[in-house]
């Protein structure tokens, strides 16, 4: 039995489609997996973010608050207390 021209050019087609489509589908699974695997990242990064925002927030309650800023005066700024006598080691010892 012989086929014929437009019997085997639908299924050369259709084998066509189908391809075209397993392929497609293959690559749109690999695009979600690599969005997956970013949202993933982006969800760390966040989860690390509330944690130095809580830590910042534990500094800046009002009994803390004090010895934050002493601590900004004292080591970023260079103030001291008044008649606090700072004594210098310059001989390289």
């Amino acid at each position: 039995m012989k086929m014929s021209k437009t019997k085997i050019f639908i299924r050369v087609f259709l084998l066509l489609v189908l391809a075209v489509s397993v392929a497609g589908y293959i690559m749109m699974r690999a695009d979600i997996a690599a969005e997956n695997r970013k949202i993933e990242e982006m969800r760390q990064a966040i989860d690390e973010q509330k944690m130095r925002n809580d830590e910042l927030a534990s500094v800046l309650e009002p009994e803390n608050a004090d010895d934050f800023y002493k601590d900004i005066a004292e080591n970023d700024l260079n103030y001291g207390y008044a008649n606090e006598k700072i004594y210098i080691d310059i001989s390289g010892k």
